[in-house]
């Protein structure tokens, strides 16, 4: 390999692992991760592992390029299983570079939730979540990378949510994972999303969150999201330092919900993100 190609290839190695813990999954591509703090989605990487949804089972996909780079590509898939106080979720994400790199993410997390009444109000979801990062470069043994996460999300009202988490906490000191994210933030909505018959009603969702990944300053997120049919869903997303844009679609019909999002970041250009979600009841919910 030329040096050059070496060079630039070590140089998207390094932003596929900086990016490992960005969430993408469902409506996070097009809210470019606000909402991770209270759970928006019920799993994927870079989020609250402090979700549930009572009595779903849910499985998704999404797949991307980033900043339409042709030889970096990301695809991340997941399942979850909830009962009425526990659940349990299941994820992987692999991200390649032909030919020079590829990085795959196992993640298991499960979660409790929590309703006492006589010590405060609403419901109080805790999770606790373990992953496993295995990186391969040309001419190296592939080397393994455990880290793990936990979070907790409260919803004190049935239109309110707070939550908070921090992720990619090394499990041995030789780890050479990129660092620590931790998020907080606050989601309002128009209905409680968790009631059984809500969950695919008109609705609206507004959410504040604030990140900050390693040594770096803490960056603010925004999203809003419309439903205003049950099958249809528009959502956009705004962050700071740098600025970045998104906005996307989903559109539902049987429990299944195609999304289609596109994110501009100020210096490294547009990235398409396309994903399918599926949930039905699998048991009585909350």
């Amino acid at each position: 390999m030329k040096p050059a190609a070496a060079a630039g290839g070590l140089w998207l190695a390094a932003l596929a692992q900086a990016g490992n813990l960005s969430p993408a999954a469902g409506a996070y591509g097009a809210t470019l991760g606000a909402g991770a703090a209270t759970a928006a989605e019920r799993s994927g990487f870079g989020q609250n592992p402090a979700a549930l949804r009572p009595g779903a089972l849910g499985l998704r996909l999404v797949g991307y390029q980033p900043y339409g780079l042709d030889d970096l590509g990301v695809a991340e898939a997941g399942m979850s299983w909830d009962g009425r106080r526990a659940g349990l979720a299941c994820d992987w994400r692999v991200t390649s570079i032909a030919g020079l790199y590829s990085e795959h993410g196992f993640r298991f997390a499960p979660s409790v939730r929590i309703l006492a009444r006589e010590a405060f109000p609403g419901t109080l979801d805790l999770g606790y979540g373990i992953s496993a990062w295995r990186t391969a470069l040309p001419g190296t043994a592939p080397a393994w990378d455990p880290s793990q996460e936990a979070g907790v999300a409260w919803r004190p009202w049935p239109r309110l949510k707070a939550g908070a988490f921090t992720a990619g906490l090394p499990l041995h000191p030789a780890a050479t994972l990129p660092g620590r994210i931790m998020q907080i933030g606050l989601e309002a909505d128009s209905r409680n999303p968790e009631t059984i018959g809500n969950a695919g009603a008109m609705a609206q969702a507004l959410r504040l969150d604030f990140r900050k990944a390693g040594d770096g300053a803490w960056k603010a997120l925004a999203s809003l999201s419309v439903r205003p049919h049950p099958a249809v869903e528009a959502s956009v997303g705004v962050a700071a330092r740098p600025f970045q844009i998104a906005a996307g679609v989903g559109l539902a019909w049987q429990g299944f919900r195609i999304r289609q999002a596109i994110r501009y970041h100020r210096y490294l250009g547009r990235t398409w993100l396309s994903g399918l979600d599926y949930e039905r009841l699998t048991g009585p919910g909350t």
